[in-house]
C-alpha cells in the first residue's frame, strides 16, 4: 500500500495509524493483541517525529543546495565574461604567434559544460601567468 507514495504520504498515513492507535480504544485494544501496546505506541510516535524532523531538514539542505548552484551559476557568467574578453583580447594580441595560441587554447570554440569550461579557462590563466612574453 505505502509502496508507490511519496515520503510525505507515507508519514502522514502513519501519523493517522499512530494517532488512531493511541486514541481509539477499539483499535488500541486489537493493536495490543500483536504486541503494540502503550509503549510500542509511543516509540513509533518518536520514531516518527524523528523522521519529520529529518525529513524538514532535508527539504531545508534542499533549498540550500538550489540557492549555492545558482550562486555558483552567477559567478560562473560573471567569470566567463571576463574570461572571453581576455580570450578575444589573446586571440588579436596574439594571432601572429601559432605556439602561443596553442598554449593559451585559443583558437577553437570555447566549451560549454561546467569542466571543459573550467579547464579552458585554468589552461589559458595558467600558461598566460607562466609565460613571460
Amino acid at each position: 500500500m505505502l509502496k508507490n507514495q511519496s515520503i510525505d504520504s507515507k508519514l502522514l498515513s502513519s501519523r493517522v495509524a499512530i494517532e488512531n492507535g493511541q486514541s481509539n480504544t477499539s483499535i488500541s485494544s486489537q493493536l495490543a493483541l500483536y504486541g503494540y501496546d502503550s509503549t510500542k505506541m509511543a516509540e513509533g510516535q518518536t520514531l516518527l517525529e524523528d523522521a519529520e524532523t529529518k525529513q524538514a531538514k532535508q527539504k531545508e539542505e534542499y533549498g540550500e543546495q538550489y540557492d549555492a548552484t545558482d550562486e555558483l551559476a552567477e559567478a560562473r557568467t560573471e567569470a566567463n565574461k571576463v574570461y572571453m574578453r581576455h580570450v578575444k583580447i589573446g586571440r588579436i594580441a596574439f594571432r601572429e604567434d601559432r605556439g602561443i595560441q596553442s598554449s593559451l587554447q585559443l583558437s577553437g570554440r570555447r566549451k560549454h559544460t561546467y569542466s571543459g569550461w573550467l579547464q579552458q579557462a585554468r589552461v589559458f590563466y595558467q600558461n598566460a601567468l607562466d609565460d613571460q612574453e
